[in-house]
């Protein structure tokens, strides 16, 4: 009985050691688990900052970029007539005209459209030529399928000069377009975009170009082309007269104190070089639009304005103002 007891004892007593050491065990685990909780916890917090720096520096860079696009001419997307220029079609709609790409009428527009623009760069490719200059173009949309696009805005895409229209188009290519990769592809040092709409005879219209200015929040230029305006199809030669826009060519049909044109210098014009294209789009022969060839010219005021020569008779004469090249020596 005595041996049973003291057997039981060390039973006790082994179990109570069991026990003892089981939570002795027991608690380093406890405090690992917490110690686990707060390195989680950190790593948590570290990430979450890190994720927030990143962040913000990734919109400070983006910022950066937008505001700096092709900012080493300091010319916008489009700098002198010379190099490469990828012109990148946009089939624009809004909620007054838009475009079918599935109507055979639309596609037959867009066909004309694309012989147009054919026409216009290979007049501007003839007429920098006379002056020593070679440039190229990379405009037919059937054949380069990675240079038009087609979109529907919320804004009124017949108002060129109203609120939020500038804006949602450069919007639009910002975030949609690849204008980087396409340029690096083609091997271009200039980009127009082409913004066009369906429009008809009910349209009033009127093409237009938004060429870049210094401040400008998007460096992309943008003309407007109306596929009618006035109650006509644009022709060939109002195409090539717009594109000459975003090189840097100016109006001469019209008074322009910034660009320092009078009504006594668009009189001298109309006398003295009366067919240039930035004067006229009209055929010289009809008075009257061509829609297979253009027969007007770049004159040496123009070519002046778009870089392809260095000074102009004309330009100092009237005392006009400087083109952008002469005024930054580029």
């Amino acid at each position: 009985m005595q041996e049973t007891e003291q057997k039981l004892d060390v039973k006790t007593e082994e179990k109570a050691e069991e026990m003892q050491s089981s939570k002795t065990e027991k608690t380093p685990r406890k405090k690992m688990t917490n110690r686990k909780k707060r390195q989680i916890m950190l790593w948590v917090w570290f990430l979450l900052a890190v994720g927030s720096i990143v962040t913000v520096c990734y919109l400070l860079v983006s910022d950066y970029i937008r505001s700096t696009q092709n900012d080493s001419s300091k010319y916008g997307s489009a700098g002198k007539l010379q190099g490469t220029t990828v012109v990148y079609t946009i089939f624009a709609s809004d909620d007054t005209y838009q475009w079918n790409q599935d109507s055979e009428e639309d596609q037959k527009k867009m066909e004309t459209i694309n012989q147009n623009l054919s026409i216009a760069c290979d007049y501007l490719v003839n007429a920098a030529a006379d002056y020593g200059i070679v440039p190229d173009f990379v405009s037919d949309f059937t054949k380069y399928t990675d240079i038009s696009s087609y979109h529907t805005f919320d804004v009124n895409l017949e108002d060129p000069e109203g609120t939020g229209l500038d804006e949602a188009v450069w919007d639009y290519i910002y975030n949609e377009v690849d204008y980087n990769p396409i340029m690096k592809e083609y091997n271009a040092e200039n980009m127009i975009f082409l913004v066009v709409m369906n429009t008809d005879e009910k349209s009033e219209a009127i093409t237009c170009t938004r060429n870049f200015y210094s401040g400008m929040e998007y460096p992309f230029e943008l003309i407007y082309l109306y596929n009618v305006d006035s109650g006509v199809e644009n022709p060939p030669a109002v195409y090539a007269h717009e594109m000459l826009h975003c090189y840097g060519a100016i109006d001469l049909y019209m008074e322009d104190a910034s660009c320092g044109i009078t009504e006594e210098d668009i009189t001298y014009f109309e006398k003295e070089i009366p067919n240039d294209i930035m004067l006229t789009c009209s055929d010289p022969a009809t008075g009257e639009y061509n829609y297979s060839s253009i027969e007007n010219e770049l004159t040496e005021l123009t070519a002046y304005y778009v870089g392809l020569s260095d000074n102009s008779e004309i330009q100092q004469e009237l005392e006009l103002v400087k083109s952008e090249y002469a005024e930054t020596g580029y």
